[in-house]
This record gives structure tokens, C-alpha cells and sequence, in this order.
């Protein structure tokens, strides 16, 4: 099954991996996503797919277009 049948595009052309549970950030990071709505748009888009959380912290990691503190810039 694909975790992502029946889905639109994510929202705010972000790159949709999969990655671990587990994550270590920094705090500018965790601010990005508490507060920034790109993140929490992506929150809501991706709540209803299997394994929401492989796929929110490693999309919003690997989606340099965004510029999310601390993350993955594919320098």
C-alpha cells in the first residue's frame, strides 16, 4: 500500500521522504515547526498517511527549498 494513495501534491512544493523516527535538531528547528505555517500546513498534510512521523521530520529535513534552520541544505 502506498502511504501517500489518494493524496495531493504536499504542500509548499516540499520533497516527501521517508527517514527514521527518531531525530536529533536544534532548538531553531523545533521553533520552525511549532511555529512557522509552512510546517504546520505540512503537519496537517501529512497526519492521515502511514507513518506520519518517518515522513514530517525527514521531508521538512531534505526540502532545502524551504531553508528550515539546522537542516539538510545538499551542500
Amino acid at each position: 500500500m502506498d502511504r501517500y494513495e489518494n493524496k495531493p501534491p504536499a504542500p509548499h512544493n516540499i520533497t516527501v521522504t521517508k527517514g527514521s523516527v527518531h531525530v536529533v535538531v536544534i532548538r531553531a528547528f523545533v521553533q520552525y515547526l511549532l511555529y512557522n505555517r509552512t510546517a504546520i500546513d505540512f503537519l496537517d498534510w501529512v497526519k492521515d498517511t502511514g507513518i506520519p512521523d518517518e515522513t514530517y521530520f525527514s521531508s521538512l529535513n531534505h526540502s532545502p527549498q524551504l531553508r528550515v534552520p539546522g537542516s539538510y541544505l545538499g551542500i
